[in-house]
């Protein structure tokens, strides 16, 4: 099973948040609250991925500290586990054969500009975590994280997440590349209620930047329709 440091899981980070008006003393404080987040999903929806017209449908389902994400044509099946300390990714195929992802994860995900580094985040489990102030993201005011790779295994040397202040809510991501340029934003760009569980995902975008000329090259979509 492929472990990056300490492996975070994407689709459902931002999901589900809690009310918290309390203001976290650190940034590691923060992260926590993000984590407790992912590792109490637990509900089961459809969603897709997005390029333009072309879609990708999957199935994802979340349950005690698991969330799977199963596409059609072909049959494969993505895993990620959460643990006390991280998380891992694994890949099921047709026939049940798993394999864990490859250390070259930075391979496009069916087509798409998602990358399995994006489907894991396992930058929120780096160690290097800093708070670097405050940011309004939209309406939003948010805590400002930087976070530090402990090694160079990936495509990205840095990430800035931001997080909402009142709620929790992961908001958004800016991934740096190693020269320090911009590569990779993450944004929430809506949400829906999920019951009594509070707030969940209905879309996020992932633009993929030049590092070279700041300019977007391509955005993909997570869409999710309510939870059943």
């Amino acid at each position: 099973m492929f472990r990056q440091g300490k492996i975070a899981a994407l689709l459902v980070v931002p999901l589900l948040c809690t009310a918290s008006a309390q203001a976290p003393p650190d940034a590691r404080a923060i992260l926590d609250g993000v984590r407790l987040n992912q590792a109490a999903a637990d509900l089961a929806v459809n969603g897709r991925l997005r390029v333009g017209p072309v879609s990708q449908p999957f199935r994802m389902e979340a349950h005690n500290g698991t969330v799977t994400y199963s596409f059609s044509d072909p049959a494969e099946m993505f895993r990620l586990r959460f643990g006390g300390e991280g998380s891992s990714i694994e890949i099921e195929s047709t026939g049940g054969k798993r394999a864990p992802v490859p250390q070259e994860y930075g391979e496009a995900l069916r087509s798409t500009g998602i990358t399995f580094q994006d489907l894991s985040l396992g930058f929120l489990y780096w160690p290097d975590a800093t708070l670097d102030g405050e940011q309004i993201v939209g309406p939003r005011q948010t805590w400002k994280i930087r976070l530090r790779a402990p090694d160079r295994t990936g495509p990205y040397a840095a990430v800035i997440a931001f997080v909402d202040k009142s709620g929790g809510a992961l908001l958004q991501m800016d991934a740096y590349d190693w020269e320090g340029k911009i590569t990779r934003r993450f944004r929430v760009t809506s949400g829906q209620r999920a019951g009594d569980a509070g707030w969940m995902l209905k879309q996020m975008r992932v633009e993929t930047i030049d590092p070279a000329s700041g300019k977007t090259t391509s955005r993909t979509y997570i869409e999710l329709d309510p939870p059943e």
